[in-house]
């Protein structure tokens, strides 16, 4: 008697951990495969405590009676089965019209020509039963589409086997507990199926109820420990690994909890043993972001593909993860990829303080960033001084050999010039063939000898075009000033430029001084 107690006593627990978890899975129903797996749980619940009363029944009519509510539950079992595991896997384009009617067929028919066995013998052509330890174990003679039943469900099984195999397979490594856990509960039941045709149970006791059982709390050990009803490994394959923008997920502390196979072409530092670091400790190079995580906000950063050594440009927006609860669990920041719109905001921008033709800073510009200079220098009484240049003849050469030469000879002198002087120097096209240059930190002899030394510079250069050699000179003002207070950036280009014009006057191809 002892032992029919812990018999019936283990299926009765069994039924009810299943339904728990039935109710459990219900309340989740917005998750991928939740009311399947609710389903599956319940049909088990049925399957199981019907069996516990099989098991205690003394006539056929209360066996035949226990095995036509078991039914309700097993005819339903490879349908639910099937059904969750598509919609877990993210297998849901199976899910057609078609299949749903081949399954309701076959499990539609199981619970019927159950239910009505005895007009037609289809499912068992003879009930018996023996007592064994007080337990009434039912014989059966099975006919044939008790058969068919067995095919179709082990046809389900191992077909969830061969699903829940590929996730373990195919899912990144932090997933491969909850894949483990789905295929070890599938294979429970088809073990203990195989065992129990085979006839190797105590007793000839059904152990499907206890597996189907089992296989409930290991689903539950992926609800509960590794949340399998609130990640889905194989949807996340589809749609978060096949997103073009970057995804980084964020736990609660600002740890990595994932990212997306582009978030790793980005951020190349990224190792599988990323996962649980602190985002300070994954992204130590990329300050600016770290910054922007702990802000909340978005805003635009740029980051440097290490690949291609060139800047790219993205627009981060960050967004809060929630329970079914409402409870904060994370942030996902994603990443605009907006490197075409900002490189071209950034060329429009250049365009409009530089000069098309010689890459230099244009006169706006220049006369912006000079007024600063001069405040800077007056502000630490630092010398600084300004030269105006203008290539001698310009329009004689224009004239004979055209614009297109002209152009050519503006950019070979810019580039002598350019070379030859310092990060802080401005240097800018003033109009025509006319340019400025402002030395800060220059005194009066060292602007002369610069000036001497661009003027030699260009005198020396040989200009092809065409079949023949141009050479052409260029004539210089300086104006030099110590003590700033006062002089305005006009002043010093009106006393450069009369410098200049001493130059022409006195046969070009010089530097005056003013």
């Amino acid at each position: 008697m002892i032992q029919k107690f812990m018999v019936i006593s283990a299926i009765v627990l069994s039924g009810c951990m299943t339904a728990y978890l039935a109710f459990f899975a219900a309340k989740r129903r917005k998750s991928a495969g939740a009311l399947a797996f609710s389903g599956l749980m319940a049909s088990t619940t049925i399957y199981s405590w019907a069996y516990a009363f099989e098991l205690t029944r003394t006539t056929v009519t209360g066996i035949k009676l226990c095995l036509m509510v078991e039914y309700i539950g097993i005819s339903a079992l490879p349908a639910f089965l099937i059904i969750h595991s598509f919609r877990y896997t993210g297998k849901d384009k199976w899910l057609r019209p078609s299949l749903y009617g081949v399954l309701l067929l076959f499990s539609g028919c199981t619970l019927v020509l159950n239910i009505t066995n005895d007009f037609h013998h289809l499912f068992y052509r003879a009930i018996s039963f023996s007592v064994i330890q007080g337990l009434s174990i039912t014989q059966l003679q099975k006919g044939p589409w008790y058969w068919v039943h067995i095919v179709y469900l082990n046809v389900g099984i191992l077909s969830v086997n061969i699903l829940f195999l590929e996730m373990l397979i195919r899912a990144q490594y932090h997933y491969r507990k909850q894949a483990a856990a789905m295929l070890l509960g599938t294979l429970i039941p088809w073990i203990s199926l195989i065992t129990y045709l085979g006839g190797y149970t105590p007793y000839g006791i059904d152990p499907l109820p206890i597996a189907f059982g089992l296989m409930g709390p290991v689903f539950g050990l992926g609800m509960f420990r590794f949340r399998l009803l609130d990640i889905v490994p194989i949807a996340r394959h589809f749609v978060f690994e096949s997103m073009r923008d970057p995804v980084l997920v964020l736990d609660n502390q600002n740890r990595i909890a994932d990212y997306n196979q582009a978030a790793k072409e980005v951020f190349s530092v990224f190792p599988k043993s990323i996962i649980g670091e602190p985002v300070e400790d994954a992204l130590g190079d990329f300050n600016k972001l770290i910054n922007t995580i702990h802000s909340g906000s978005d805003e635009q950063i740029e980051i440097m593909d290490n690949d291609k050594n060139n800047p790219r440009y993205f627009q981060t927006t960050i967004s809060t993860i929630f329970t079914h609860g409402k409870l904060p669990v994370g942030r996902v920041l994603t990443f605009l990829d907006i490197s075409q719109q900002t490189l071209l905001r950034k060329k429009l921008e250049n365009l409009a303080i530089t000069d098309e033709l010689t890459g230099l800073i244009n006169r706006r510009y220049f006369t912006e960033a000079g007024e600063n200079e001069i405040s800077q220098a007056e502000r630490h009484a630092r010398p600084i001084s300004l030269l105006m240049m203008d290539i001698d003849h310009f329009k004689t050469v224009n004239d004979t050999w055209g614009h297109a030469a002209g152009d050519l000879i503006l950019q070979e002198v810019t580039a002598a010039c350019a070379s030859s002087l310092r990060g802080s120097d401005l240097f800018a096209r003033w109009g025509g063939e006319e340019f400025t240059l402002l030395l800060p930190e220059t005194d009066h002899k060292h602007a002369m000898l610069i000036a001497e030394r661009l003027r030699e510079k260009i005198a020396a250069l040989k200009i092809a075009w065409e079949d023949t050699t141009i050479t052409v000179t260029a004539s210089f003002g300086v104006n030099s000033i110590i003590k700033t207070e006062g002089v305005s950036l006009d002043e010093m280009i009106q006393k450069a430029d009369r410098a200049l014009y001493r130059a022409k006057a006195g046969g070009r191809n010089r530097v005056a001084y003013m």
